[in-house]
């Protein structure tokens, strides 16, 4: 009986030990299967190297003002809606046309056109939900292009060289020299003819012809490869372009992608329509799906924005936000883009869409990546369970309600939504978290269970503390929240990478502030500081963390005894940082000595008090610097001066002083490469130059974009409005600037005498 009973129990013990087996084994083949599928290997994925932006589509996006062929329709527009003998009737004019015709382009230079003259004006985008899109609108000033120096600069440029004696010359004659220049110096010819042709079955698109020329730009100058492209695009000519016709030429650019790229663009599917997807948390979501590998020189990260740089520059997205680096932050899928992922996605079981009455669930045997978009629709239709046992990845948009019982998620790898229910942290596999709801204010200790947790974003919650079980995190990467407190024990939670923002406050212990140096993969820190206790200690960690993999630190500390270390002595120094801020009521006295090393240091916001031509000489050395801003109270002295040979790589520099007294003067050859500036003048200290009023702002042959601000009090309203025309003239000297903005602070306070005179020394600049 016994030998009996002892082997019903091995035999029940043994059939589960197979069931199991056999489930690893159904696991495995399918992981093989997948790996297969889409061809993920580490020998075909591509290594990053420096990927950027193509300049050229920053460019396209940034200002579309010179498209050629736009100024026919733009006007067109412009005349149906200034008709004068409708009255003061409302106007409506329509544009028509399926996606990539431009519509949005040719309505957005309509706008421009019109600009000043209405007393308000709006731009707004939607969707084809638009009760669901969130309105932008943007009162913008507008200036009349001047086309003589508009044709001086693209000589200068093309020909690589000053163009003095120019301003005398003609129009024609300005057209003429840069023709000549130019001429034999497109595609080589043997291209010409099949260039042509591409364009021809293009049909006129400007979405199609993008594309096409994004493909086009990695081929090299072989006349059968550009044959190959001809002749894969269907021709167009005697018949109209359709839908259709534009699919398979974005189908072709598709096709081109290699494999790694192939796998992320479809990943796009799982966002709504016209959704602004941020490249930090896209680029995460790919890691945590395996899409990314790294390598000895790269981590995951730095492949994955790579990644990212190359679908912008293949133009299967469009980049949103550039960033002073020339980096885009985030970007959009173009409509017909997504309507071919989508089906894409369906073909390929990639990704499931829930929610939107223009996609109706496929009935899949087992979907993987399942998607909910639950803004507009309050119920929503789940699949059944045993299709659903199979999702890996769960995304949800709006509130859903049921939410998918998240034990039925065997693989589950992501969630970001807006509700999560106590059942859900039964999902064990889960790598990446992100919840966004104000109606979350607590997390549950079985947070800890989640092993394989990588990425936890609680940002957008009102969860005011964080579950001691978080430490046991050991493969978490990235902790997001918003001013949580530094975990007891977060020593243990050696595999973090960026930590923000969290707080340091009176309840946080001396052994957190120790153990927070031994988190030596840590690359970005962002920090709120309100208490003046264990000072030492952070500074200690702050070290600590320079010497192992430290690139960016934000601190927003209220307390001068955290900055009093660091204004003389951090040593030894941060190398490796590339980015540092601070958001304080603290003003160094002068430029720490530690950040002179810092040879990697690209992004630099910083409070120095007073500023002296020393800040600027010891800041304008730094090589790597891209990003300036200087806030501070006070200038010293008389008008500083940036020399010929500083700050050779800085794009944008922002400079915020309310007694900047005399102000900034630049030196020619000073800021060679900068784009974006933000500077004050006090209106009661301009200082003139020889009967006029000088700053050097002519020199900065880079800049796009000035703003100014005129801090007005105590000054006359003759000096003021002689200050603004003086700063309008000087920008004028630049034909890149295509933002000018001009703002007065302290009106309240002017001198308002329209009878006295300007004064003896600026009688004469007077205009």
């Amino acid at each position: 009986m016994e030998r009996t009973m002892s082997l019903l129990t091995s035999i029940k013990t043994r059939h589960r030990i197979a069931m199991e087996i056999q489930n690893l084994k159904s696991r495995v083949v399918q992981s093989s299967d997948r790996r297969a599928r889409y061809k993920v290997d580490d020998s075909i994925v591509s290594k990053p190297g420096t990927t950027g932006v193509d300049p050229r589509l920053l460019a396209l996006y940034a200002d579309v003002a010179g498209l050629v062929g736009i100024d026919g329709p733009r006007d067109e527009l412009v005349d149906l809606l200034m008709e004068k003998d409708m009255g003061n009737c409302l106007k409506v004019v329509s544009i028509v046309g399926f996606g990539g015709l431009g519509k949005t382009t040719l309505a957005g230079e309509v706008y421009h056109k019109l600009e000043g003259q209405f007393q308000c004006q709006a731009f707004v985008s939607m969707s084809q939900k638009p009760d669901m899109k969130k309105i932008l609108i943007n009162i913008l000033m507008s200036q009349k292009p001047d086309m003589k120096k508009i044709l001086i600069n693209i000589l200068s440029q093309v020909s690589q060289q000053e163009c003095i004696g120019k301003e005398a010359c003609s129009e024609q004659q300005l057209i003429d020299v840069p023709r000549k220049f130019l001429k034999d110096k497109r595609c080589p010819h043997h291209l010409q003819k099949v260039c042509d042709e591409i364009l021809k079955k293009c049909g006129g698109m400007p979405l199609a012809i993008i594309t096409v020329a994004s493909l086009l730009a990695d081929k090299a100058s072989d006349r059968e490869e550009w044959m190959r492209v001809r002749n894969s695009i269907c021709s167009t000519i005697g018949k109209n372009p359709d839908f259709e016709e534009m699919k398979k030429i974005l189908l072709l650019s598709y096709n081109d992608l290699p494999y790694h790229l192939k796998i992320c663009l479809l990943y796009l599917s799982v966002f709504p329509e016209d959704y602004v997807i941020k490249r930090d948390r896209l680029v995460r979501r790919w890691i945590a799906e395996g899409f990314i590998s790294s390598d000895l020189e790269h981590d995951q990260e730095e492949i994955g924005q790579c990644y990212f740089a190359d679908l912008i520059n293949r133009g299967m997205i469009q980049p949103v936000g550039i960033q002073y680096d020339g980096q885009a932050k985030a970007c959009r899928v173009h409509d017909m883009i997504l309507d071919l992922i989508i089906s894409k996605s369906a073909e390929e079981n990639f990704v499931t869409l829930l929610g939107d009455q223009n996609n109706k669930f496929a009935q899949q045997d087992k979907v993987r990546r399942l998607s909910i978009d639950c803004r507009s629709r309050k119920h929503i239709m789940l699949p059944p369970m045993t299709v659903a046992s199979h999702v890996r990845a769960l995304t949800i948009f709006g509130s859903a309600d049921p939410v998918p019982p998240p034990s039925n998620f065997r693989f589950l790898r992501r969630s970001a939504g807006k509700q999560i229910p106590q059942t859900y942290w039964e999902a064990f596999s889960v790598k990446y978290m992100r919840l966004s709801i104000r109606r979350i204010d607590a997390l549950p200790e079985q947070l800890g269970d989640l092993y394989y947790l990588e990425t936890l974003d609680l940002r957008g919650t009102i969860i005011n503390k964080l579950p001691k079980s978080i430490v046991r995190l050991q493969r978490l990467a990235c902790l997001l929240v918003d001013g949580l407190e530094l975990p007891e024990g977060i020593g243990n939670m050696r595999a973090l990478q960026e930590l923000s923002f969290i707080k340091i406050n009176r309840y946080t212990s001396a052994s957190s502030l120790q153990e927070l140096g031994s988190l030596s993969r840590l690359k970005i820190l962002d920090l709120n500081c309100c208490f003046s206790i264990y000072t030492d200690h952070l500074v200690t960690s702050l070290t600590k963390l320079g010497v192992s993999s430290l690139r960016s630190l934000k601190v927003q500390i209220y307390s001068c005894s955290f900055f009093d270390p660091l204004s003389n002595s951090w040593f030894p120094p941060p190398y490796l940082l590339q980015e540092f801020q601070m958001t304080t009521d603290y003003y160094f006295p002068k430029i720490p000595k530690w950040i002179a090393s810092l040879d990697h240091l690209s992004y630099l916001d910083i409070n120095v008090n007073p500023v002296e031509d020393i800040v600027f000489q010891i800041l304008g050395n730094l090589p790597a610097l891209a990003f300036l801003w200087i806030s501070s109270k006070a200038t010293t002295g008389g008008r500083l001066t940036i020399g010929s040979d500083k700050f050779l790589h800085l794009k944008e520099f922002n400079f915020t002083c309310w007694n900047s007294r005399e102000g900034l003067v630049f030196e020619a050859g000073a800021m060679p490469k900068l784009e974006k500036l933000h500077i004050p003048y006090n209106a009661c200290d301009a200082s003139y130059v020889h009967g006029e009023l000088d700053f050097g702002i002519q020199h900065l042959s880079s800049l796009k974009h000035l703003h100014a601000n005129i801090v007005c009090y105590g000054a006359k309203v003759g000096v003021i409005e002689a200050l603004e025309c003086a700063i309008r003239n000087t920008a004028g000297q630049l034909p890149s600037v295509s933002t000018l903005q001009i703002r007065r602070w302290g009106c309240e306070d002017v001198i308002n005498d329209e009878k006295q005179q300007i004064g003896e020394p600026e009688a004469s600049s007077s205009n």
